[in-house]
């Protein structure tokens, strides 16, 4: 008998996705929550849906790129509810940067976050540092913005040659993600230009 995609851990029984969503969003919040006790830490995406599913006793066949997104944003809904920083601006992309569910669930409204999404992540970080007992600097602590761009690489730029003008990099742009349509007010998924959604309709 093959194992069901979304099954308990102890025994492979089937779980319904919408019960594991919840176990996970709780299992998130307290992942992120610890994470935010330490000045300047983040965890990525991929080490978060790891966690997540060996806390919550639930795991899954579907790819993370398939479900962390709904779990964040439940828990980004979740944290505007309680008045909280956004935990989920502490969940990033391996190079740092914000997820795109991020900016997608920012606002309270749903509305996607328009400006720039990594000086909001970083703001919302620094705050979850505060709120949830962080030891940080005699300053209060500074947001880490260039958290991506300060990753080094593994590989060195090579040499000009002799005589040659130097060209000045260019700065690295973060792109805004394109949205199609609003959130759904019940799962928080991205819905259609018509208004539907792919997984509650």
């Amino acid at each position: 008998m093959s194992t069901p995609g979304t099954f308990r851990i102890g025994d492979g029984a089937p779980v319904p996705f919408a019960t594991a969503a919840d176990l996970w969003v709780r299992a998130a919040r307290d992942v992120l929550h610890e994470t935010a006790g330490r000045y300047h830490a983040a965890i990525d995406e991929g080490e978060l849906a790891k966690q997540v599913q060996t806390r919550s006793g639930v795991r899954t066949r579907v790819p993370a790129s398939m479900w962390l997104e709904r779990v964040l944003a439940l828990l980004a809904h979740e944290c505007h509810q309680r008045g909280e920083p956004l935990l989920t601006s502490l969940c990033t992309r391996t190079d740092g940067l914000a997820l795109g569910v991020y900016a997608m669930t920012a606002r309270p409204d749903g509305s996607a976050l328009v400006g720039d999404v990594e000086q909001h992540a970083a703001e919302q970080r620094l705050e979850c540092y505060v709120r949830h007992g962080a030891s940080l600097p005699s300053d209060g602590g500074t947001p880490d913005v260039h958290r991506g761009a300060g990753r080094k690489s593994s590989t060195r730029a090579p040499k000009p040659r002799a005589g040659a003008t130097a060209v000045a990099p260019k700065p690295r742009r973060t792109e805004e993600p394109v949205r199609t349509g609003r959130l759904c007010p019940t799962c928080f998924t991205e819905m259609s230009l018509t208004g539907t959604c792919g997984v509650c309709d």
